[in-house]
């Protein structure tokens, strides 16, 4: 009777996460990205799908990055990432995309993120089939410091300006290509 109640209560939570981020009405609010205005991400360090270490360095040289946490068993991520590689080609050097692939790591016990082989193949794979060919990162401890340990809803989207500064909200779920269009743009435009 515990195998089935916990099978089921698995089943649900799984449920609830992969159908949470396609109802738009279902998201949690869209907030502002810090309440006082200093979440910044420039002392970040992680590393990407190869194994390449990445820091808060990235950001500079671009007005706006447009950081996007995803996972791999997520249905409407998966769906926004070919808009998402036409958007990381649409600006030239002013703007840059970056994605996080929630679960290709997972934290042991010692609070260590471990990457996950198996995660990150298929994440390659899923971007080698949608195109979306920007830098991923595998999740860190000083990102989960700085913001992953708030997420609750995937896709989690927020934007950064050259010096890693958090600007504007939080966005949950997906959109569409001129959907995110209209935001960038609007970043880009209160940036300049």
């Amino acid at each position: 009777m515990k195998r089935f109640f916990l099978a089921f209560l698995l089943l649900a939570l799984t449920l609830v996460l992969l159908t949470a981020c396609e109802n738009k009405d279902d998201l949690p609010a869209e907030t502002t990205a810090a309440e006082d205005g200093t979440l910044n991400f420039s002392s970040f360090t992680a590393y990407d799908l190869d194994g390449n270490s990445v820091s808060g360095d990235i950001f500079a040289g671009h007005k706006l990055t447009m950081l996007n946490v995803w996972g791999t068993y997520c249905g409407p991520c998966l769906r926004e990432m070919p808009d998402l590689a036409r958007l990381a080609t649409a600006y030239g050097e002013d703007f840059q995309l970056i994605g996080i692939v929630i679960d290709a790591a997972r934290m042991n016990a010692a609070k260590n993120f471990v990457q996950r082989s198996d995660k990150i193949e298929e994440a390659k794979d899923i971007i080698a089939q949608t195109g979306a060919h920007y830098l991923h990162l595998l999740p860190s401890e000083s990102l989960a410091d700085l913001f992953l340990n708030e997420v609750q809803v995937i896709p989690t989207t927020l934007f950064l300006d050259g010096d890693g500064n958090v600007v504007g909200q939080y966005y949950y779920g997906s959109r569409s290509f001129e959907d995110w269009k209209s935001v960038i743009d609007a970043h880009l435009e209160a940036l300049s």
